[in-house]
């Protein structure tokens, strides 16, 4: 949501409170990447940026040969958001980005499109844990006070999903 707030700043419209929201995300370091990262079960990281979510999570399943099943009430949105969007607040690299990567995503509405779309200027990261090894990773997070949340799972690709890559349920 990241994206959406910026706009949201850019035309005037963010209020002060979710302003202060925002520069506080953007202002949180990664530095779970670098505790997470040394585990030899985080099979693949990336920091979600400019391409968002969508676009680095394809990514990912794009060079690994993988699927994945994104549980979209699972991703964690900043409180307030959704008045920004009814107001239209939607930065241009969000319909850019479902241009260039979104055949390769199940059906979706145009609300799931602007979150899984939204170019983030500092987002959150984006793991992918072997199923066995989730607890210990969620253990080792939250001992280190990082913020974490599965939002989905991956599976071996087939090749009869009609080009998809994500699916969103």
């Amino acid at each position: 949501g990241i994206g959406i707030l910026s706009t949201a700043l850019k035309k005037g419209l963010l209020n002060a409170e979710d302003l202060k929201i925002a520069m506080q995300w953007m202002k949180t370091l990664n530095k779970a990447g670098q505790i997470l990262g040394e585990l030899k079960y985080v099979k693949a990281m990336t920091d979600v940026t400019g391409f968002g979510l969508g676009g680095h999570l394809l990514e990912i399943c794009e060079s690994s040969n993988i699927n994945a099943e994104i549980n979209f009430s699972a991703i964690p949105l900043i409180n307030g958001l959704n008045k920004y969007i009814e107001q239209k607040t939607i930065p241009g690299g969000t319909n850019r980005n479902f241009e260039s990567y979104g055949l390769k995503i199940s059906t979706m509405t145009d609300y799931i499109k602007t979150i899984i779309c939204d170019p983030q200027t500092s987002g959150g990261l984006l793991l992918i844990v072997e199923e066995e090894k989730q607890n210990e990773v969620l253990k080792i997070a939250l001992e280190n006070n990082f913020f974490i949340k599965q939002i989905g799972k991956t599976f071996k690709r087939n090749n009869d999903e009609n080009g998809c890559y994500l699916f969103i349920k």
